[in-house]
């Protein structure tokens, strides 16, 4: 019997989270670095509410995400992946309890309102990208801000 296809997409990237972090989190440095400078530039303007970081992968943006916006504002990250998830948790831990990771499905956001919404290269990732977006920025509270990195294939 074949595992539904998000447990499979599941199972793969867990297989591949180790060498990923390794080898994609630094060649995908710039971009994060352009989404964080961005995060950073709107800080003063944010709304109250806390950070998601959907198909945050190892979890690279999560300590820069809390540093960017301080102790007082929550950070979670989701993926789907649970060996993603864990290096992700590792990355939380060094920040504090107000950072933290879980297995999840990106499509839908925790509850919000959410002041930021930052993703690198996760949207693409996901089954409907437009359906995900809508959500996305549906989660943010007035003003907030969503800062997501797209790298599209054919379309």
């Amino acid at each position: 019997m074949a595992l539904p296809a998000s447990e499979l997409l599941a199972s793969s990237w867990t297989s591949a989270a180790e060498g990923y972090d390794e080898l994609f989190v630094p060649r995908f440095a710039p971009w994060t670095q352009d989404a964080l400078a961005s995060l950073v530039s709107r800080k003063a303007s944010l709304p109250a509410g806390g950070a998601v970081v959907p198909c945050c992968g190892p979890g690279q943006e999560l300590p820069a995400v809390a540093e960017a916006l301080g102790t007082e504002r929550p950070v979670l990250g989701i993926d789907l992946a649970p060996g993603m998830i864990d290096i992700a948790q590792r990355r939380a831990a060094a920040c504090g309890d107000h950072v933290s990771a879980v297995v999840g499905d990106a499509m839908q956001l925790p509850p919000g309102p959410h002041s930021v919404v930052l993703s690198v290269f996760g949207l693409q990732q996901l089954p409907d990208p437009a359906a995900a977006l809508s959500t996305w920025v549906a989660s943010l509270a007035p003003e907030g801000i969503a800062i997501v990195c797209f790298w599209p294939g054919s379309v």
